[in-house]
């Protein structure tokens, strides 16, 4: 048999604090340098398409299957940074690989 102790009952109290004198706003905090940030290295995804499947649909893909996306060809792709939405652009060919035109910056998180 398993025994618990329990902490003693809190008891609420009234408090009366002092009355404080509204300060003079401070100066603004200097922007910091942004550039101790050029050589940070950040992960960009770029989102093609989505797709919504029932779990048998998805059991059932395989080699060869087709996975058909909501977006149409022409479509905006989405360029997501941490999780949100930042831009969005247009697929292109650079040096035989894909990349991405920026069609809008601050598209919103969708």
């Amino acid at each position: 048999m398993t025994t618990h102790t329990f902490p003693k009952q809190a008891v609420a109290a009234h408090v009366d604090f002092p009355e404080q004198q509204a300060e003079a706003p401070a100066e603004p905090a200097a922007r910091p340098k942004l550039d101790l940030l050029d050589g940070v290295k950040v992960n960009v995804d770029v989102v093609l398409g989505r797709s919504v499947l029932d779990v048998k649909d998805m059991m059932a893909l395989q080699s060869g299957s087709v996975l058909e996306l909501k977006q149409a060809i022409g479509d905006p792709v989405e360029v997501v940074l941490n999780g949100r939405t930042i831009a969005t652009g247009e697929i292109v060919a650079v040096d035989g690989r894909f990349g991405v035109r920026i069609v809008e910056i601050g598209a919103g998180d969708r």
